[in-house]
């Protein structure tokens, strides 16, 4: 409900005899949570020329800002017409604005900054899907213009035909659209302390529908000027992402355009740039600002979605993930569109308006559920669990509208299989990093190759191949190729090159230098005629061996 101004005998109690027009509060605004019996946050004020009526404007202010120099500055015909001092008029519009608030004639609205679910000072729950609010309030709401401009899709399916339709669902759709729908309650999910620390990763090779999937799914909201909301290519500026991050509370985000490159070093960019913004989506990366006069701390509000070509590379960034493997073309129906996953939030929040408690409670103990069956990381756990108990109270909701047992049933099999899918590509991408994550430095590898006896001992310097190292005087002696082709085959060193090797080992001070002539040598013969070797220095390879945990 948004609220209206006073007839105006009634504002007229609350007009300035002040000035040369007409200044009154029409309306007090509170923020959500806010005490409405102490002094409001901002104010609605009308002023309109007393001689020329035709001159009126009207301002939305913080209350700090209710003075005459204020006011002065934001209408320029506004002026002190009686005696008093500016000081004196000060102190009388807020005199007025108090009596006004006593005596009932300047009316109490909650005002609203943000997207999602809020709860009103009498304990309502309701929802603030762009323009569209969903549930009740005991106080008249007045939501902000960047808010207001934003709209929910939607063709007002009900829950039949929704659950109809997502039967035929591919199942990497019922994925992305269980993450809009966790995205929708990601305020309550992280109030209830569950630790979800969720980015939906869309990976798959380029051509096979990524984009298109997610295009289909996630915008569920459009500006004003119908442009999609939320959508947003990868070359963005890193603060650009972030405002909209904090403002799209419980909406999704999705950043396109994570490509692979023929150039290694904007390949390398490309990478740091998707662990970045995972870790940001996650909400690892928290800002603190001024906020309302009062120093907050800022993290991500909106649910976010990646589409890349490529995995994430650091183990720590992809279990913050959901995985949603794209690995052919996709075949998407008609029927999937922004509009019906549109409906689907919105008889998602119609059912939470009353049932959000319990609901919260139901998937905090699903998700505890889910870690004690499985595993795999803690993370990963909490990020699967929540998908699927969300998902599941979906259908709860769907069930209260009247879609029957038996098709609840048929979708939660599917979205249960897709999960398992999702969770078998996502461990076997953790796999993949396990095999090439360095296991120790080189003199851990090479210390743990002799203990175990991959190369094997020999004493004589003209019998070395690659399969032996020879021990002399306590060293080890291996031949370069040897030592080049064992290091290269050991995870997280496949692209070391000879140079890259000794000059590691050189750092930790374990090749022993031969000097021929007036230049060293990094190669040494034991004996005359035996083949150059690289002599490491064992006491310095156990002080040295560093294992990588």
């Amino acid at each position: 409900m948004i609220s209206k101004s006073l007839p105006f005998k009634e504002r007229m109690v609350a007009a300035m005899p002040d000035f040369n027009s007409h200044v009154w509060t029409t309306t007090a605004l509170y923020s959500i949570g806010g005490n409405l019996a102490g002094p409001p946050d901002e104010v609605v004020i009308r002023v309109v020329h007393r001689e020329n009526p035709d001159w009126q404007s009207k301002l939305q202010l913080r209350l700090a800002d209710l003075n005459v120099s204020y006011l002065s500055k934001a209408v320029p015909w506004l002026e002190l017409s009686g005696e008093s001092s500016a000081a004196e008029t000060d102190s009388r519009l807020l005199r007025t604005l108090r009596r006004g608030l006593e005596k009932g004639t300047i009316p109490k609205v909650l005002l609203v900054n943000e997207m999602g679910a809020v709860t009103d000072s009498s304990g309502n729950r309701l929802f603030i899907r762009g323009s569209t609010q969903i549930g009740q309030a005991e106080q008249q709401i007045q939501v902000s213009p960047d808010v207001a401009s934003i709209n929910l899709k939607g063709r007002g399916s009900d829950a039949g035909i929704i659950a109809s339709l997502l039967i035929s669902f591919p199942k990497v759709a019922l994925l992305v659209l269980a993450f809009v729908l966790q995205s929708s309650i990601r305020s309550l999910i992280l109030a209830a302390g569950i630790n979800l620390q969720s980015v939906l990763y869309v990976v798959g090779p380029q051509g096979c529908g990524k984009t298109t999937l997610v295009e289909r799914v996630s915008p569920i909201y459009m500006r004003s000027d119908g442009r999609d909301f939320g959508v947003v290519q990868a070359g963005s500026t890193p603060a650009s992402i972030r405002r909209l991050l904090e403002f799209a509370k419980d909406c999704t985000i999705h950043i396109d355009d994570l490509c692979l490159s023929a150039s290694s070093s904007e390949q390398n960019k490309r990478v740091n740039l998707a662990a970045q913004l995972t870790r940001l989506g996650a909400d690892d990366i928290v800002v603190t600002k001024m906020a309302g006069g009062r120093i907050v701390e800022q993290g991500c509000q909106a649910g976010l979605i990646l589409t890349a070509e490529f995995p994430l590379e650091n183990r720590s960034d992809l279990t913050r993930c959901l995985i949603v493997p794209v690995t052919k073309q996709l075949d998407l129906s008609d029927d999937i569109t922004p509009e019906l996953c549109g409906d689907a939030v919105r008889v998602f929040s119609e059912w939470l308006t009353t049932h959000a408690a319990e609901a919260i409670f139901r998937i905090k103990n699903a998700v505890s559920g889910f870690g004690q069956f499985s595993e795999i990381e803690t993370r990963m756990s909490t990020n699967y669990g929540c998908l699927k108990a969300v998902f599941g109270e979906f259908l709860m909701a769907l069930g209260n509208a009247g879609v029957s047992l038996d098709i609840c049933g048929e979708i939660e099999t599917r979205m249960r299989r897709a999960i398992y899918k999702a969770l078998e590509s996502h461990c076997s991408m953790l796999d993949a990093l396990d095999e090439d994550r360095k296991r120790g430095n080189l003199a851990y590898i090479i210390l743990m190759s002799v203990k175990s006896g991959f190369l094997r001992k020999t004493k004589d310097p003209y019998k070395l191949d690659g399969k032996h190292y020879l021990h002399w005087q306590g060293d080890i002696c291996l031949l370069p190729e040897v030592l080049v082709n064992f290091v290269r085959q050991q995870p997280g060193y496949h692209h070391y090159t000879r140079p890259m090797i000794v000059q590691e080992l050189m750092d930790d001070g374990l090749v022993k230098i031969q000097q021929n002539g007036k230049h060293p040598s990094y190669t040494v013969k034991v004996e005359k005629g035996a083949p150059g070797t690289y002599r490491l220095i064992g006491d310095r390879l156990e002080e040295s061996a560093e294992e990588f945990k």
